[in-house]
């Protein structure tokens, strides 16, 4: 959904916030409540059988705006801009995206203004 290159792995856990520095990377770790982690979470299993759990699309653009400290976005207006000139995020990718996840999670979340800032940007931008 961006361009730009990822240089830390960014997630959310339910038990406590850390920082974890590996050779094969930097992970960021955020508490969120129970109620919040398990909105929007997709199971999937590699080719060796293994499953795992990631997040869709909206609950980790979700988990950015909930997780991002300082981040104070106050209108619709500075919602679109965020998403457009500073994330500088794929508009064409917002067009897919499951509105019911981002409205779960303004209900359970921190930032629930912000949350439903960000559903009614992508509903503007589609």
């Amino acid at each position: 959904m961006i361009p730009e290159a990822v240089y830390s792995i960014e997630s959310v856990t339910t038990k406590r916030s850390r920082d974890v520095s590996t050779q094969l990377g930097s992970f960021r770790y955020h508490h969120v409540p129970d109620s919040y982690y398990g909105i929007g979470l997709r199971m999937h299993r590699t080719k060796a059988g293994n499953n795992y759990l990631i997040a869709s699309p909206e609950k980790a653009l979700c988990d950015h705006f909930v997780t991002v400290k300082g981040l104070q976005v106050r209108s619709l207006k500075s919602m679109v801009e965020y998403l457009v000139d500073y994330m500088r995020i794929d508009t064409d990718s917002l067009t897919a995206m499951d509105l019911s996840i981002i409205k779960a999670a303004s209900r359970v979340g921190s930032k629930q203004q912000t949350l439903h800032f960000l559903e009614e940007a992508i509903r503007c931008l589609n």
